[in-house]
């Protein structure tokens, strides 16, 4: 084990530097439109890369969907089928390791990160989440408790301006991105999100493509939504003794 992971670091390091000095602008894909690209489409240095890492870490030199398949077989079963979902749908990725697989601004989205792990969630219907998709978005402070009302799985980072979303599949977090910015905006409360989420989930296992699965209704590329924040006003001791400090 030793060896293996020493050799995936060594790899993962020398593939993404000998990328990023070859590396060409990312494409820019506008809102609401997902980058549907086949894996050999303007990819072929990041596969190159891939391909590198993953003859190191697996001793095959067939780098095909195979060797995916031998560098996530010790995972569970949903991070798995994840993971080949997003190879398939977006071609190889920025950051890879013997736990995470990680891509970095597809489109409007910052990062998706499929992750080897197990993570019960009971809603909308019981899963694992073991994908994350990362947008910018300024959440206001006043809104994090109706988001956490809303669901769980999210995750705010105010300071870096970002929200997540963890499910098992793309357009469950898709559909929680995009609910989660209609309670931020005022447009619906925490429990009616809920019931709208698990109506959407119910017609995206039926086959249905509502445009809530599919990409993001709003913008979320441009903007900055950093927060900073400031420095803190220290207490003098008189106030640190009047609270028993």
């Amino acid at each position: 084990m030793k060896k293996f992971l020493s050799a995936l670091t060594t790899a993962t390091a020398l593939g993404l530097t000998a990328f990023a000095q070859n590396q060409s602008p990312a494409p820019v894909y506008p809102p609401n439109q997902t980058n549907n690209r086949a894996i050999g489409e303007d990819d072929s240095s990041r596969s190159s890369v891939l391909g590198g890492i993953l003859r190191a870490v697996t001793g095959e030199q067939d780098t095909s969907s195979i060797s995916l398949d031998q560098l996530t077989r010790n995972w569970n079963a949903d991070a798995r089928q994840a993971a080949q979902q997003m190879y398939q749908k977006y071609g190889a990725p920025a950051e890879v390791s013997n736990e995470r697989i990680v891509w970095r601004n597809v489109g409007n989205v910052r990062s998706i990160e499929v992750r080897n792990q197990e993570v019960q969630h009971h809603f909308p219907y019981p899963h694992q989440d073991v994908v994350r998709h990362t947008i910018a978005l300024n959440v206001p402070p006043e809104k994090i408790a109706e988001l956490a009302q809303f669901s769980g799985s999210l995750i705010v980072d105010r300071t870096a301006g970002e929200l997540s979303a963890r499910c098992n599949t793309e357009e469950s977090n898709l559909i929680a991105l995009n609910l989660a910015n209609d309670i931020v905006t005022g447009r619906l409360s925490a429990d009616q999100a809920r019931s709208r989420f698990t109506e959407l989930a119910q017609a995206t296992q039926q086959g249905q493509r509502p445009s809530y699965a599919t990409g993001l209704q709003f913008s979320a590329t441009s903007a900055n939504t950093a927060f900073p924040d400031g420095p803190g006003a220290a207490q003098n001791q008189q106030g640190w003794q009047r609270i028993g400090w």
